[in-house]
């Protein structure tokens, strides 16, 4: 194993962090995606361990590099928190903690909030995300896919509704949704043809 830091710089803050990696090109992976979870333009990575390093992150983020994490048992945030959720301030800004993952895992996400499966609050393990389409959606887009199949196999609501773990209303609403949804695209469709 190498040891690296990498300074990121804001207008008149600067952030150290330590990597630990197994080669230059894993360092320099590391750095760059650091840098997108805050957003920053520009870092300087340089060798050895920089005793001035922000030690909190510097292990948050090995444990990410590394996968570190176990899916069976949660890993309990003992940073700050806002409405229920872990965040870090960063630069004289807030950073929920839960989004920096995703943002820093690369994974595209901009239309999905992430939920906790373990109803933990203070959970951060990645393991436990769940992605939801709409702030208050008790149905993730694999939910969703499991309500066609059903649907199209001919399962009742109610059954749908305890398969899922969510209320019979929940599946009719979603089912509702999703129709207003077809007939709005359905009419600029036809919008659309009327005017050639």
């Amino acid at each position: 194993m190498y040891y690296y830091n990498a300074q990121y710089n804001d207008s008149k803050t600067k952030l150290i962090i330590n990597i630990k990696a197994l080669d230059s090109n894993h360092a320099q992976a590391q750095a760059v995606d650091i840098a997108r979870a805050f957003d920053c333009k520009q870092f300087h990575l340089e060798y050895g361990l920089n005793f001035q390093a922000n030690k909190f992150l510097s292990e948050l983020f090995e444990s990410l590099a590394f996968s570190s994490f176990n899916a069976k048992h949660c890993s309990e945030w003992d940073g700050g928190m806002t409405n229920k959720n872990p965040c870090i301030y960063i630069f004289k800004k807030r950073f929920y903690v839960r989004p920096l993952f995703v943002k820093y895992l690369d994974i595209d996400r901009s239309d999905v909030i992430v939920k906790m499966s373990c109803d933990n609050h203070r959970c951060v393990n990645p393991y436990h995300f769940n992605y939801r389409k709409e702030k208050n959606s008790k149905l993730g887009p694999g939910d969703l896919q499991l309500l066609f199949g059903y649907l199209s196999s001919g399962v009742g609501v109610a059954d749908i509704a305890k398969s899922l773990k969510v209320h019979r209303g929940t599946i009719y609403r979603k089912l509702a949704q999703l129709k207003q949804k077809a007939t709005d695209t359905s009419n600029e469709t036809l919008k659309d043809s009327d005017l050639t």
